[in-house]
């Protein structure tokens, strides 16, 4: 349930350490001991701390998360802290697919009594993972909250939802703050992230902001819930609910947070303070960003996302000028998987189609090879060694399937659209006519029309097609002001296509019969978009390549975004979007079934159009989108 509706290079073997927390992955980590309360009793231990102090008498809860959406929580057992902080909690092992939080409440921290506004929390994951011995601390609080975002019920803070996606927020959690230690992950401590960016001071300023209150008095915890509250919305009573309207709204309060903590810090020496850095001036927004670079990237392009949440995207070149010859595949917390980089099977040169089918499969439009690839679920390569040929394919960018599972294929060479019926090959037909001069993307609606970009990476109009499912082309294109050079395009639950223009810098909202809504949406942080995705709660998200950033636009549903913004507002910061130093030209983006925000990065940061330089990795914004079930075929829908 959503919120707002109430190079030192990581190695690959330190990821995999992280992996084992998804619940496809073998887990790394060892079990809880073995308890002497009853047959079949294990013992947690741990830790509980405020910034950097213990906490003694807080209550200790262990937590099985609700498995479904709207289930509840289920206390397994409950311990209180010693003088040194510690506890021990036997309970009864749940299921080993069980997702595990553990909740600390109430005690005293420097001699301050704060009662029950002292809320911490960290995120153990799978029961068959859970580590022996956890700290529970304002680091792995914030990792929890933001990971978790989407599957708390708001204020009430009981944690419910569906699987793969809470088994892999919960992953994401120790992606951020590692359970055993209560320290900052592998993950964010190292590059690309690390001091590369802004993600571990942002972390570490989030943590020392929430131990103002937990490691402060009642006065200091009122000054921290009036500085997280919105107008008209009410204010919070404790840290895990200030953390929650943060992550809720991560642009709209700035610089009061980032105020109590330079108060907090003010002449203190900076190795007294348990999380370093700080930021230095207010951010940008309240957003945790991670950056994924291994796994054999160069310019990846478009991004498609499978049922279990791995990420697939093909390379568009190895060097200007040179097809590449590859397809990245990472799971849903960043690891390479499958053997990545993928060869064979004709790809050659990815351009802007990749897309993951009802049974599992990978699609891949092929620019240079003028072709197309298939992949099995495992990335087992299908098509024949020079790929599918047929329908005529010239120069292949969008890809996309049906609710039928047709194969759509966009042919930017040859002025046509390719079908292959049943993503049967050998009965390939190829369509024309009306406004298909230079297709680019493409997208399904949810009575099976094609909507078709025409006109990419042109400076002049371009236009909209539509094509029926019978395979008629509709005769009059969509044309008007801000569509110029069309390329990724949307469709919301009510049926409107959003469309994003590369050098319209703006982005053009279409109803389902063909008629313009409003005027294209300028400034507001778009700059140059490129890829666009709808998330669970109808939010546009927008990749925008001259900016290097991410905008998140009100949707259709006002109830989904925060007080005061109104549909096509932004919710990203309005002159910037959400930036980070590992954003490079962006080309996609997509929203996971744990409501993560992933975007590609397509030509590095330095790199002018001429003389491009393929881009590394993936962007992931933390937590921030309203879930979408995957692989998504035709509009959003939540899991």
């Amino acid at each position: 349930m959503t919120g707002r509706r109430a190079r030192r290079t990581i190695t690959l073997a330190a990821l995999a350490a992280v992996a084992a927390l998804v619940p496809a992955l073998p887990a790394a980590v060892a079990g809880a001991t073995a308890g002497p309360t009853g047959t079949g009793d294990v013992v947690l231990s741990g830790l509980v701390k405020a910034d950097g102090q213990p906490v003694t008498t807080a209550t200790v809860t262990l937590v099985e998360a609700g498995g479904t959406t709207g289930g509840a929580d289920t206390d397994l057992g409950t311990a209180t802290t010693d003088t040194k902080g510690s506890f021990t909690l036997p309970y009864r092992p749940p299921a080993a697919t069980t997702q595990l939080l553990v909740r600390a409440s109430g005690g005293t921290a420097g001699g301050h009594q704060v009662g029950a506004a002292r809320q911490l929390l960290a995120a153990l994951g799978t029961a068959s993972a859970v580590p022996g011995s956890v700290t529970v601390d304002e680091l792995t609080t914030v990792a929890a909250v933001y990971a978790l975002h989407q599957f708390f019920d708001g204020h009430a803070a009981a944690v419910a939802g569906p699987a793969p996606g809470l088994p892999n927020a919960m992953a994401t959690a120790a992606n951020l703050a590692d359970p055993a230690t209560g320290k900052v992950s592998i993950v964010v401590a190292n590059p690309p992230n690390g001091n590369a960016s802004a993600t571990l001071a942002t972390f570490n300023t989030l943590a020392t902001l929430v131990g103002t209150c937990t490691a402060g008095t009642a006065a200091t915890c009122r000054r921290l819930f009036a500085a997280v509250t919105a107008p008209g919305q009410a204010t919070p009573t404790n840290t895990v609910q200030a953390v929650y309207d943060l992550a809720d709204d991560p642009a709209g309060r700035l610089k009061g947070p980032f105020a109590l903590v330079a108060a907090a810090t003010a002449g203190t020496a900076t190795r007294s303070r348990p999380y370093r850095p700080l930021l230095t001036t207010p951010p940008n927004a309240w957003v945790l960003t991670l950056a994924y670079t291994s796994g054999g990237f160069d310019a990846p392009g478009k991004l498609a996302i499978d049922a279990q949440g791995n990420l697939w995207s093909g390379n568009n070149f190895t060097a200007p000028g040179s097809a590449g010859p590859g397809l990245v595949v990472l799971n849903p917390v960043g690891v390479p998987a499958y053997g990545t980089p993928i060869v064979g099977g004709g790809i050659d040169g990815v351009g802007w189609g990749t897309m993951v089918d009802q049974q599992g499969r990978v699609w891949i439009g092929n620019f240079k090879g003028n072709s197309v690839s298939l992949l099995g679920p495992a990335g087992q390569v299908l098509s024949p060694p020079q790929g599918f040929t047929a329908g005529n394919l010239s120069k292949p960018q969008g890809v996309v399937v049906d609710q039928d599972g047709n194969v759509w294929i966009a042919n930017f060479g040859n002025a046509s659209v390719t079908e292959y019926p049943g993503g049967d090959p050998a009965q390939a037909r190829t369509i024309t006519g009306g406004g298909i001069t230079k297709p680019f993307g493409l997208a399904v609606a949810a009575d099976g029309t094609v909507w078709v970009t025409d006109g990419a990476e042109a400076k002049k109009p371009g236009a909209v097609s539509r094509i029926t499912p019978d395979g008629t082309v509709a005769a009059d294109p969509v044309t008007g002001p801000g569509l110029r050079s069309p390329q990724g395009l949307a469709i919301d639950s009510t049926g409107d296509v959003w469309v994003a223009n590369l050098f319209g810098d703006s982005v053009v909202r279409i109803a389902s019969d063909g008629a313009l809504v409003g005027k294209p949406l300028r400034g507001r942080g778009i700059g140059g978009p490129w890829g666009i995705a709808v998330d669970g709660d109808d939010n546009i998200w927008v990749a925008d390549f001259f900016k290097k950033a991410v905008v998140e636009l009100c949707g259709q549903q006002a109830g989904a975004c925060p007080k005061g913004i109104a549909t096509g507002q932004p919710i990203s910061p309005a002159s910037t979007g959400f930036t980070s130093a590992a954003t490079q030209h962006l080309t996609d983006v997509a929203i996971d079934q744990s409501g993560n925000v992933w975007a590609v990065n397509n030509f590095s940061a330095g790199s002018p159009l001429k003389h491009y330089v393929g881009g590394d990795g993936f962007i992931e914004l933390v937590g921030q989108a309203a879930p979408v079930a995957t692989p998504q075929v035709g509009p959003p829908r939540q899991p």
